[in-house]
């Protein structure tokens, strides 16, 4: 598995390999157990910025250029653009990121 996220004392992890998606990022809608059903599941990076939570981003210099046009713009605004479901978010004033490199 490319991404690996985890939730605890109200801090996430994602590592950006080149193969993660933006989407495991900001959220995406999935199957529920009734065809034809589908529910919206946030991603780790909008669940820190709606909820004020810290987010630790791995070996960010290896993140795909998408990941990187979702990041840019909420560092420069504090604004999160989410296609398909809502809009956009502001971010909480708790918020915080935090990135490593190789």
């Amino acid at each position: 598995m490319c991404t690996f996220c985890f939730e605890h004392d109200e801090k996430y992890l994602t590592c950006l390999y080149t193969c993660v998606r933006v989407q495991a990022l900001i959220g995406t809608y999935r199957c529920t157990d009734v065809p034809g059903q589908f529910v919206w599941q946030p991603g780790s990076l909008l669940c820190a910025v709606t909820d004020g939570h810290w987010l630790l981003l791995e070996d960010l210099d290896s993140a795909p250029m998408d990941i990187v046009s979702v990041l840019v713009p909420l560092l420069e605004t504090g604004t999160l653009s989410v296609p398909g479901h809502g809009g956009e978010v502001h971010a909480n004033p708790n918020f915080r990121i935090f990135a490593t490199r190789r």
